[in-house]
């Protein structure tokens, strides 16, 4: 069974990844269709592996804002974040993600359809870090809290439904 949300994606709906950056510490990747649809369909997917220095989440975050930003408007774009093998995020961290979000929040909410977070492998509901990342984060645009397998394919096709 799949328990990753770029794994279900790429198996569920035909992508074919492109890895942008492959580091000890994290993976950012850039999914594409393979099926013929009405607009292009891509997603910018960051995956930590272990835990991430500031320096690793400034470049994640410098590859999705530039990923939303470049990304055209008539063709509406996710992003997938999996830092569920991160155990710790320190205050700069968080800082950082969320001053880079907002830098470009016109283009998150002109380009980005949604995003799939994925906070921990274990029960997300119950984890400490899950209900202080909800608590926090105030999603300019959808988010799926990604807890179970089918989760992301779900999200994305009630998204799709939509926007057709």
């Amino acid at each position: 069974m799949v328990d990753k949300p770029i794994d279900e994606l790429v198996a569920s709906r035909n992508f074919i990844e492109h890895i942008v950056i492959d580091k000890d510490t994290y993976k950012v990747s850039l999914l594409k269709s393979t099926k013929k649809q009405k607009r292009e369909f891509s997603i910018c997917a960051a995956e930590t592996k272990k835990n991430i220095s500031l320096t690793d989440a400034q470049e994640i975050f410098a590859c999705v804002t530039e990923f939303i930003k470049n990304n055209p408007q008539v063709s509406p774009c996710y992003s997938i974040l999996d830092v569920s093998k991160t155990e710790t995020f320190t205050l700069h961290q968080l800082k950082y993600a969320a001053s880079a979000f907002m830098s470009i929040k016109s283009f998150i909410e002109s380009s980005l359809v949604g995003t799939i977070l994925k906070i921990s492998d274990t029960d997300q509901e119950d984890s400490f870090i899950v209900q202080a990342f909800q608590a926090l984060y105030t999603p300019i645009r959808p988010i799926c809290w990604y807890n179970n397998p089918g989760d992301a394919e779900k999200f994305v096709k009630e998204c799709e439904e939509k926007l057709n």
